[in-house]
């Protein structure tokens, strides 16, 4: 019960902060998408790579990761995020050397 209050706390105070910055015209109309935009390039990016790089690799969590499923679909959802993200900057990129 402990754990599941130390996950929805943050989540409620995140959302109060929201609708009150909106109600007290701090966040204007259309500023949802400018923070919705940092979250996805770069927040979450971000967090993956320091997530990734505090992991100590041992022999029995990389036998785990051959026996859990779940494990390899969270590597194919984050290579897909990431193809998502680049494919896009090259398709908006007007080099021809890009190779996409």
């Amino acid at each position: 019960m402990n754990v599941a209050l130390n996950a929805i706390i943050p989540l409620l105070i995140l959302i109060s902060l929201g609708f009150l910055s909106r109600k007290a015209n701090i966040l204007k109309e259309g500023d949802e998408r400018i923070l919705s935009a940092y979250v996805y390039y770069f927040a979450l990016p971000s967090l993956f790579f320091v997530a990734i790089s505090e992991i100590k690799f041992t022999e029995e969590i990389l036998l785990s990761i051959q026996t859990f499923p779940e494990f390899s679909m969270e590597i194919a959802l984050m290579m897909k995020f990431f193809t998502g993200y680049f494919g896009k900057l090259c398709a908006s990129s007007q080099s021809a050397l890009m190779i996409c």
